[in-house]
């Protein structure tokens, strides 16, 4: 069995070699071989082996006999040992997890916790890999869930995943190596050990070579799920773009590779991973355009042409400053205006390079005298229209805001100057032409908004 392991060493590229590789060490027959075999491998591959054992709480004296068990077995061999304990059953009533998903979850946690440059070395086998298969057949799954358990995720590594637990079994005895059973793996009221304890027998009935059947047979569906992926990988970097993904090719992509490529971008796009109904939903609108509405409250859209992810809107922001006379300046939000009275002759004096608007500074002037206190400085209001000057019209900001092409986050917080009778000035724009300066005009209002960059 050392030369399977080693095989499987070097055909998955496992990358343990010359690293520190922790080994989940249960105390049960495949924990035991595992580390058994990499200990007496250690010299040939350059390894240092460290042993890691997680007490869940849910066995009782069980599970503090495997804990002691698991101590003494690493004694003896002069293995270190890092031990854990969590209450399963208090931490899943906290997250609603089921107990094995919630132990699951802890033990990776405590393990990748050692040492994060160290290798993980985990006692699956041939038969968990089956035992996936037929648990994610049973749910409905596609290519992927059909590869049973991957021999290398990350720095996740299975030497024993092309050993069946007979062999290993076999291994323990021939070697006597000691290990301890688990008594829940006996249990049928896990859906894992009735694959085990009932289909898998009458598979073996049927084919007396039926592990090695099932072995080349996932070893096809991995080569074939690889290289699917990685042409849906190209695809998804193809179709990227600043705002989203480009759908233009997509459409007339084989469904496997279409499918694939949208999954990417739907979890770039959102952060998180999108079921097979979100895929089915975005596949039947790509062309002709819509939304997909994910997990998390993100919604997908598709233009025909871009998919991209609609953000919830900004919560609006809201300031009035209300004035019976003018102050020199104030701070409005994240800038600071200033408002100064000039004579005819000064505004005749200054020069005025640019009235509009620019990354810092806004300049802009009003007829004092059409002024009717008390006046304020505020945001912008549902429904807010005047007549700017020059334009011959009334116009909503919202109209304004738009033809112009101002950030939607920019809008919020434009300073909007009004009197009694209405708007006299929003940032960014003329005048109301009711409070325009004209060559009649004697006593004139400067005022600066200036943009705060610290």
């Amino acid at each position: 069995m050392k030369n399977k392991v080693l095989a499987a060493v070097n055909n998955y590229h496992m990358p343990i070699r010359g690293r520190r590789v922790i080994v989940g060490f249960s105390g049960g027959s495949d924990s035991a071989a595992l580390l058994s075999i990499l200990y007496e491998l250690s010299p040939a591959l350059g390894i240092t082996l460290t042993a890691a054992h997680v007490n869940h709480g849910i066995r009782g004296a069980e599970a503090d006999r495997d804990e002691r068990f698991a101590v003494g077995f690493c004694e003896e061999r002069n293995i270190p040992i890092e031990v854990a304990r969590y209450d399963v059953p208090g931490i899943r009533r906290e997250t609603g997890e089921s107990a094995e998903e919630c132990g699951r979850r802890l033990r990776y946690a405590f393990f990748e916790s050692l040492d994060p440059d160290a290798a993980i070395a985990v006692a699956h086998n041939l038969d968990d890999s089956a035992e996936t298969f037929f648990l994610n057949l049973a749910r409905g799954t596609g290519l992927k869930g059909l590869c049973g358990i991957p021999p290398v995720r990350d720095r996740i590594v299975r030497p024993l995943i092309d050993c069946t637990k007979e062999e290993i079994l076999d291994y323990c005895a021939r070697n006597r190596i000691p290990y301890v059973t688990d008594s829940t793996n006996l249990s049928a009221e896990y859906r894992r050990n009735r694959i085990r304890q009932e289909i898998l027998p009458v598979l073996r009935e049927l084919n007396p070579a039926f592990a090695d059947c099932f072995a080349r047979t996932v070893s096809i569906l991995r080569c074939d799920e690889a290289a699917l992926s990685a042409r849906a990988q190209e695809l998804a970097r193809a179709a990227r773009r600043e705002q989203g993904f480009s759908v233009a090719a997509l459409p007339d992509a084989a469904d496997p590779l279409r499918d694939r490529t949208l999954s990417l971008a739907m979890r770039e796009l959102t952060g998180t991973q999108p079921e097979a109904r979100h895929i089915r939903a975005l596949a039947a609108l790509l062309a002709d355009g819509g939304s997909v509405n994910m997990n998390g409250g993100k919604t997908l859209v598709s233009d025909g042409e871009t998919l991209t992810v609609r953000t919830p809107p900004a919560p609006r922001i809201e300031q009035s400053l209300v004035f019976s006379a003018l102050p020199e300046n104030t701070a409005f939000l994240d800038k600071e205006i200033a408002f100064e009275p000039l004579s005819r002759e000064e505004y005749e004096k200054t020069i005025i390079k640019n009235k509009k608007i620019h990354k810092e500074v806004f300049y802009s002037f009003l007829d004092c005298d059409t002024m009717i206190y008390p006046v304020s400085v505020r945001t912008k209001r549902d429904g807010d229209a005047y007549r700017p000057a020059g334009r011959g019209m009334t116009k909503t900001l919202k109209q304004l805001f738009l033809e112009n092409r101002i950030p939607a986050a920019e809008r919020r917080t434009r300073a909007v100057i009004a009197d009694a009778e209405g708007i006299l000035l929003c940032e960014g724009f003329a005048p109301d032409e009711r409070a325009a300066v004209t060559p009649e005009t004697n006593h004139i209002l400067k005022i600066e908004i200036r943009r705060n960059t610290k």
